[in-house]
């Protein structure tokens, strides 16, 4: 059973890594990752498909090509399509880029 917080979020959900990932809306027309940040969730409704593989913790996209990343585009995983996403969360430096979503069933 989910806990939710006292801020909302859901406690003890399972992480999952997306691989070969998009981002579309119920017109399956494409999200642009450039106005992600702009947008609310509840703006628009957000769904998204990609490869679905464990978390392991080591899985992070590098800006700058450096050995860093464990991103490849022979990522194993299962397909998959994602339920509503209902939050995002952007975090970047100046050589990585982390976005996380959350949907009723995991990040």
């Amino acid at each position: 059973m989910e806990e939710e917080s006292s801020n909302g979020y859901v406690v003890n959900q399972p992480r999952r890594i997306v691989h070969n990932w998009a981002l579309y809306n119920s017109e399956t027309r494409l999200i642009s990752l450039e106005l992600l940040p702009m947008m609310r969730p509840t703006d628009e409704t957000i769904f998204g498909a990609g490869l679905l593989a464990e978390d392991d913790g080591s899985s992070w996209f590098c800006l700058d090509g450096s050995d860093i990343s464990t991103q490849s585009h022979d990522c194993k995983g299962i397909p998959i399509y994602l339920n509503q996403i209902k939050e995002w969360m952007i975090e970047y430096d100046s050589s990585m880029v982390s976005i996380s979503i959350r949907t009723n069933v995991a990040w």
